[in-house]
């Protein structure tokens, strides 16, 4: 005998709803971030509540939908629509039509005309993760463009030993560390960081080109899987640098001088901790090259 039963029905996300959207592990659409952009798509102007996000109680489902109502009232009330700027284009001269780019991109900005890439700028994120993936350089955002990041790695000077290069993702990383040094915590200043607007525009000759530099480690970090603001860009870059990693050690370069991390804008703490134990590390497999027999 009880005084209360309760009946626990399982939920599936429908089925054949006729848009095409990105989806979750478990085939709920997927919000542009969970904690920032709880009832917005990827897509600009699409707007998700209630269950179709996930499981929901009523409550939570009332109060998204009337924040996706504000938003939608918000975007039909205003006379002009602003676009963000940070978008990809394309070299045709470069383009080999191989449609990496097109694979990588989640957004699904990028389509193939008469066998060359097209960048749909309107829908285009600007994240970069189909520039690290071209094999031609074919393919890279306006902003913060290859020869932009490259030159900022030549120009800096190794006054410090060891010397981290640290590729930040702009929205956590990079913000943690910004907010670190606005909290006054002391940490290494070993480090020199390179802004990027996501892990996953990091490209693995940016790190060989950091190594060639004399930088005796690399550092990447960006928001932590599955809060990615790109949805997918920190792991294009996981998969990427762990295929790099394995790499290393044929060019005479121990494998632990590149590190990945994924961090929240919020843990000052453990940016410290992360740039603390790194040099430590570094301290004590010598400087770049120490690896190679004499």
């Amino acid at each position: 005998e009880c005084d209360l039963i309760i009946l626990s029905v399982g939920l599936e996300a429908e089925s054949g709803i006729g848009i095409d959207m990105q989806t979750g592990a478990n085939g709920f659409m997927q919000v542009a971030h969970p904690k920032l952009r709880p009832v917005e798509a990827p897509t600009d102007g699409v707007f998700i509540a209630g269950c179709a996000s996930g499981p929901k109680d009523i409550q939570t489902s009332i109060a998204q939908a009337a924040a996706a109502a504000s938003k939608v009232k918000t975007l039909l009330t205003d006379d002009h629509l602003e676009i963000d700027p940070m978008s990809a284009h394309v070299d045709a001269d470069k383009c080999i039509g191989c449609a990496i780019c097109m694979s990588v991109c989640k957004f699904e900005s990028i389509r193939m005309v008469h066998g060359k890439a097209v960048v749909d700028e309107l829908a285009c994120k600007g994240c970069g993760s189909c520039s690290a993936a071209c094999p031609r350089g074919a393919i890279e955002p306006y902003m913060h463009t290859d020869a932009q990041i490259l030159s900022q790695v030549r120009t800096l000077t190794k006054n410090e030993c060891p010397l981290i290069i640290a590729f930040l993702c702009n929205w956590c990383a990079y913000a943690c560390a910004d907010l670190t040094g606005v909290l006054h915590i002391r940490y290494p200043t070993n480090i020199r960081v390179i802004r990027v607007m996501c892990a996953g525009r990091v490209n693995p000759g940016f790190v060989l080109e950091a190594f060639r530099c004399g930088a005796d480690g690399v550092l990447v970090a960006g928001c932590k899987i599955s809060e990615c603001h790109y949805i997918h860009g920190n792991v294009n870059a996981e998969h990427r640098m762990a295929a790099l990693s394995g790499l290393l050690a044929g060019v005479g370069i121990d494998a632990a001088r590149l590190r990945v991390e994924w961090i929240d804008a919020s843990e000052s703490k453990r940016f410290v901790e992360i740039v603390s134990g790194f040099v430590d590390e570094l301290k004590g497999i010598g400087p770049i090259g120490s690896e190679l027999p004499v």
